[in-house]
């Protein structure tokens, strides 16, 4: 469905190119067009007017005998046949002009000769046999041919301009219709695409989610299974080879210094098997939990690498919710391990902040940071990614914040509503925020009330 959507939207995509395409070689070959017979009518417009500036200049020379009439008559004289030579060549492919060209020339030509025999006869026999010459109309006749001839030609620019600007509009129409057909269409399929993909990422995140609860549920039931079967047997082993050592006291001292041993050897391994245990299962399911797991794991970090590791909790954070007690502690055990085992830090702090609205696990060391082409390959690691799911889990975020040779700080917000924050206990500075350290007693070992 996903591939199907986006590839509908590339369809459409394609179509519209392809339309787009199309129609702008339409509005092209339109808009030059337009230009062309624009230029024809302009050009036809200029010849009009010479033909009326000689029509003008020779009747007012006969009648006036004044040459400044004839100013206007010797330019277009001059000129008017280039004109129309300039026009013939602008509509040399249209055919529909090319015979009222040729009529156009014609009647032009004629009008000059006319216009040339009354200004001469006008100056050699004068005004009276110059105005006979005209009364017949010839002139007039001249002219509305002329007259006539530029109307047609008008008409055929005038036509091919209309239908140039309804073809402009048919093809806006069309790719307005075609851009918001194409819009609504690919909206659909990526719309769909989506939803199918929200679903199967929703889907993803649930059976994650379900996969992380499954496991923490098996390793509490290992741990749960070796607290309460391997460490009773070891035990009860421990006290056998104790009282077998009693029993060979002054009988047989070999015997009883290899009894001692045994008792020895069973104690290190009920040890052993109950970190191990803790490990598996270190959050009790009770609202404190967090608080001492968090504290036993600041010790047992200590212990283990020989860093200092302090615990900071100023108000008390109680979860009663086992499963984000259990998230925050992976998160606050990853991040804690990563520093002892690759910062080589000299201090490491666990805080645990409750605010408004906000709660907030920060993890931060003194160590060497890491440079930033490290940043970027490990910010893809698996640890780094499984903390990042566990704070979405929560509704929250993960920050990471590392500089060369000024350690690592981790930090993971979540809203306040997935812990019971109780009244502040006064550890700490409300206003700075910044709290004293606060050990918590340590976690009770699994076992102890065995053993």
């Amino acid at each position: 469905m996903i591939s199907l959507g986006f590839g509908l939207l590339l369809v459409v995509l394609a179509l519209l190119s392809i339309i787009a395409v199309m129609n702008g070689r339409a509005l092209v070959r339109n808009s030059a067009a337009v230009i062309h017979s624009h230029g024809v009518l302009s050009r036809v417009a200029e010849i009009s007017g010479m033909a009326r500036d000689i029509q003008n200049g020779y009747r007012g020379f006969l009648i006036t005998g004044q040459e400044e009439f004839l100013e206007h008559y010797m330019v277009a004289d001059a000129n008017v046949l280039s004109r129309l030579a300039d026009l013939r060549e602008r509509v040399a492919n249209d055919p529909r002009q090319s015979g009222r060209i040729d009529a156009l020339e014609a009647s032009i030509k004629e009008l000059l000769k006319h216009a040339r025999e009354v200004i001469e006869v006008r100056e050699r026999l004068g005004r009276e046999v110059a105005l006979e010459m005209i009364q017949g109309g010839r002139g007039k006749d001249i002219m509305e041919e002329v007259r006539r001839t530029m109307a047609e030609v008008m008409a055929v620019e005038e036509s091919s301009l209309e239908k140039s600007r309804a073809e402009s509009e048919s093809v806006l129409k069309g790719t307005m219709t075609a851009a918001i057909l194409g819009g609504m269409v690919g909206a659909l399929a990526v719309g769909a695409a989506i939803i199918v993909l929200r679903a199967d990422i929703r889907e993803r995140e649930k059976l994650e989610k379900a996969l992380v609860a499954e496991g923490d549920r098996e390793q509490r039931r290992i741990g749960q299974d070796l607290h309460d079967g391997l460490c009773q047997q070891l035990v009860g082993i421990g006290y056998l080879a104790q009282a077998l050592e009693n029993n060979l006291q002054g009988a047989s001292d070999q015997n009883a210094r290899a009894a001692h041993r045994i008792s020895e050897l069973t104690g290190a391994a009920v040890t052993q098997a109950r970190n191990v245990a803790y490990g598996l299962h270190p959050v009790e399911l009770v609202e404190d939990g967090l608080m001492s797991a968090l504290g036993q794991l600041a010790t047992t970090t200590e212990e283990t690498f020989g860093i200092p590791c302090e615990f900071e909790c100023p108000r008390q954070v109680l979860v009663s919710d086992n499963v984000v007690a259990m998230h925050l502690y992976r998160i606050a055990r990853e991040a804690v391990h990563n520093a002892a085992r690759h910062a080589q830090p000299e201090r490491i702090v666990i805080r645990l902040i409750a605010r408004e609205e906000v709660v907030s696990l920060e993890i931060q060391d003194d160590g060497r940071g890491m440079p930033a082409r490290v940043s970027r390959k490990t910010a893809s690691g698996i640890g780094l990614q499984t903390m990042r799911f566990r704070a979405d889990g929560l509704g929250g975020d993960l920050l990471v914040n590392s500089k060369p040779g000024m350690g690592t700080s981790v930090t993971c917000r979540f809203p306040a509503r997935v812990a019971k924050v109780e009244p502040w206990t006064g550890h700490g500075d409300l206003e700075t925020g910044r709290p004293t350290p606060m050990k918590p007693a340590a976690a009770p070992t699994p076992g102890a009330t065995s053993a």
